[in-house]
Parts: structure tokens; sequence; C-alpha cells
């Protein structure tokens, strides 16, 4: 049967993208005795897959490699201009060493596909800096967004606010095991931000990613981080991202 719609999760336990199975009505591949065989007219969505995947099928995602951090931040600046604004990076440690010494803060990442601050070493002025295939010049935030991004359009947005349940542990990564949540309530997302998640996802050759961008309100300037190519789901999001695929892929 032509032009079916399946899943294909880079984990087949992925939560988000069970949720999306069942809001799309698009079965999972699973990767393991998969009984599915492709036929033309089918469209495979890769929820941050590496694998190879068939070529004779529309494959939204088909490469996912730039959502390896440094690939991303390679990627951004080749388009000069036309990229993201992202913050200082290099792979060569003796110039993080420099700006440790000019008193900024440095995230040796030490993983270039980790998720939710893992793989990140936060190093302040003075302490030792570790080796790391990526070093990222720490940028001080007013804020600190997640916007859905599809073909373009920006389809939802969030941002990181403080859990009223827990005590944060780390302000410099906001994440869900330092005490961040995401919230979409009242949200007024400074026009900077939107532009470079478009720029980002542009720039990335991807069809969609969840692009998380930091604002800093004192100089009203954006910087994007990373793109996520299998961004954690529930509730409104995932009604969002069902939404997106059928207005902006046609499923």
């Amino acid at each position: 049967m032509a032009n079916r719609r399946v899943i294909y999760a880079y984990n087949n336990g992925s939560g988000g993208a069970r949720q999306l199975s069942e809001a799309l009505r698009a079965p999972l591949i699973r990767h393991r005795g998969s009984s599915y065989r492709p036929l033309r007219g089918d469209v495979i969505i890769n929820w941050g897959g590496h694998d190879a995947l068939p070529r004779d099928v529309t494959i939204l995602n088909r490469s996912t490699g730039i959502s390896n951090k440094l690939a991303f931040f390679r990627g951004a600046m080749a388009a000069g201009r036309n990229g993201p604004r992202v913050p200082l990076w290099s792979t060569d440690r003796r110039v993080a060493h420099e700006w440790l010494v000019g008193g900024h803060v440095v995230f040796a990442r030490t993983s270039l596909t980790g998720h939710s601050g893992h793989g990140i070493i936060v190093v302040s002025p003075g302490e030792r800096l570790p080796d790391a295939p990526l070093y990222v010049q720490y940028v001080k935030k007013e804020s600190e967004y997640r916007l859905h991004v599809m073909r373009g359009h920006v389809f939802d947005a969030q941002r990181k606010i403080r859990d009223p349940q827990r005590e944060p542990t780390n302000w410099q990564i906001r994440s869900h095991d330092n005490g961040f949540i995401f919230a979409r309530e009242g949200l007024r997302v400074p026009p900077d931000v939107t532009a470079q998640a478009i720029k980002a996802l542009a720039v990335s050759g991807l069809d969609f990613a969840a692009v998380d961008v930091l604002w800093n309100a004192k100089s009203e300037i954006a910087y994007v981080l990373e793109v996520n190519t299998a961004p954690g789901l529930e509730g409104q999001t995932v009604t969002n991202y069902a939404t997106a695929f059928r207005r902006y892929c046609g499923l």
C-alpha cells in the first residue's frame, strides 16, 4: 500500500516517538525483526536515527549528523551571515585556556551528542581545563528557549523556567536534572530568538528540529546552542508536532 507513513526512532524505547506514533497513527519501525518493507510513496519520519535509510522513499530528516554539536557549529560558521549566531567555540584546548585567563567560563563538551546537559563540564577561571573535543565560551543569559521549527515555520515555543517544586542546582546548565522545566503560558519570544532558530534549521539541512536558543537581554542578542532531532515530547507538544507534520509535510 502506497503513501504509508512510519516513524524510525533512534531508540524503540523513545517516549516521544511512541506518543507521536499514536498521534499520527504512524507505526514505529522496530530495529530488529521488523516486517516493514519500504514502498515507493512511503514517508519515514526519522526521529533522531543515524542509520542508513531507504533511498527510494521520502525521509523527513534524512541526515541527522548535524545534531552533532561540533558539526552544527561548523555548519553555522560555513554559512557566514546566512547562518545562525552561535557562541564562541573552538576545538583547540589552548584557545579555551586563553578564554579562562581572560576571565571567561568555559563549557568543555566531552560528548558531542549528549543532551540535557550530559557531557558538559563547567570550567571557571583558575580551574583545570580537561581534554574535550569541543569547547564553548559561556554566554550570560536572561532566558533560554526551545523553539520547534519545521520547514521554516516555528510551530511551538517554550522557555526554560525554574521548577517550583525544586531548588535549582545549576543556573548555567538549565536542564531538567538541574531543576528546570519547560513552560509556554504567556510566552513572548524575542524576534531575534525566532530568527536565529529559523536560520539554524536552514543551515542544518533538516526538515524539523527543536532548537535551543539563549537570549541575552542586555545586548538583545540571541545565540543558538544546538538542534535536537529527537526532542522529548509530552502533552501539548505532541499535539503541536502532529499538527505541524500534517500542515507542513502533508501527512
